[in-house]
């Protein structure tokens, strides 16, 4: 088990999501847990989990619009690691990026 989560908190942002998921799977961190905690409006929790099954991905949905600060705090709860990497959905993980 790896002693690092990966954690995001998203707000109606399903592509930018996505272009962060696949680059975290081109680096080949299938192991790393990653947490994601979306209030958008719609549920995009079916897509993502399907779309990156090799990603070790705890998707959470809560109500619409919790807010960030809100959100991290439920994402923190949630990590049994004892480091975390709190990313935002407009990053990206380069090759070169050292996890």
């Amino acid at each position: 088990m790896s002693n690092i989560t990966i954690i995001i908190k998203t707000f109606q942002r399903l592509k930018s999501l996505e272009c962060l998921l696949k680059s975290i799977e081109d680096q080949k961190l299938n192991n790393i847990p990653i947490i994601i905690l979306d209030d958008s409006r719609e549920n995009y929790k079916d897509a993502i989990l399907e779309k990156f099954s090799k990603l070790n991905i705890n998707y959470i949905v809560t109500e619409f619009d919790i807010g960030l600060s809100k959100g991290r705090n439920i994402l923190l709860e949630h990590v049994k690691t004892d480091y975390i990497i709190s990313v935002s959905y407009t990053h990206l993980t380069l090759p070169t990026s050292d996890l």
